[in-house]
């Protein structure tokens, strides 16, 4: 089965075979769980830059192209990221608050770069480790779970477009 992905500024096209994809992954990968008008009003109540949510609109035309059926991949990918951030809250928290002290490391004058190139991978996985370790711990630990399924309709592509 032939998968096509087109850059959406550039117009580039890459093409892919991959033979192992069946008609139902096809057709999971292309269900939808939200309508376009929801997810636009979830992201119009996000408290995000206008630049921001541009980017997320704009993000969410991203699609491939898998034999004759269109599946748009970047709007699924926002229906997992809000889905999984309000699910979530203590590994979002905790993982938002370690970039952005990785990013402050970065800051500091003359010695920020060095310090930020070793320091803020470090700093966001202590970031997401208590978020991960608050959220095992709080009243719902069903982390793996929550992740696993909201994850499934990709796993036919097995990691092509990482």
């Amino acid at each position: 089965m032939k998968v096509e992905v087109t850059h959406p500024d550039t117009g580039e096209k890459v093409v892919l075979d991959m033979p192992n994809l069946s008609d139902d992954q096809i057709r999971e990968m292309a269900s939808e769980f939200s309508s376009d008008k929801q997810l636009e009003r979830n992201l119009d109540n996000l408290p995000l830059s206008a630049e921001g949510k541009a980017f997320l609109a704009k993000f969410m035309k991203f699609t491939l192209k898998v034999g004759g059926t269109a599946i748009k991949l970047g709007k699924k990918l926002v229906e997992i990221a809000i889905f999984v951030a309000t699910k979530l809250k203590h590994l979002t928290f905790w993982t938002v608050l370690g970039a952005i002290v990785a990013f402050m490391v970065t800051m500091i004058p003359l010695i920020g770069s060095l310090l930020g190139s070793f320091l803020a991978p470090i700093i966001m996985l202590g970031g997401l480790a208590k978020g991960f370790y608050e959220q095992v711990k709080s009243s719902d630990p069903s982390i793996v779970e929550i992740i696993e399924n909201s994850t499934t309709s990709f796993r036919p592509l097995n990691g092509e477009f990482a």
